[in-house]
């Protein structure tokens, strides 16, 4: 869907989800994955790299995925 048509109310939950999930799943768990010494894996996707035609919102998630990792 090219995006001067997407619905924002929806594109907010697409983001709701996939960034603000990210970082909420992180806060919660953060101090367990300290004293376990463990890591973190944050998945993104090619499309973040290699937009598609007519993919205006998913595209735009996996570009976040890097820099979350750096954020956290």
């Amino acid at each position: 869907m090219p995006a001067l048509d997407i619905d924002i109310e929806i594109m907010k939950k697409v983001y709701d989800v996939n960034v603000f999930g990210v970082i909420r799943t992180t806060q919660v768990f953060s101090q367990l994955v300290i004293a376990a010494q463990g890591t973190i894996v944050i998945i993104g996707s090619i499309a973040g790299i290699m937009p598609y035609v007519f993919g205006s919102t998913v595209p735009s998630l996996p570009c976040l995925a890097p820099h979350l990792k750096q954020l956290l």
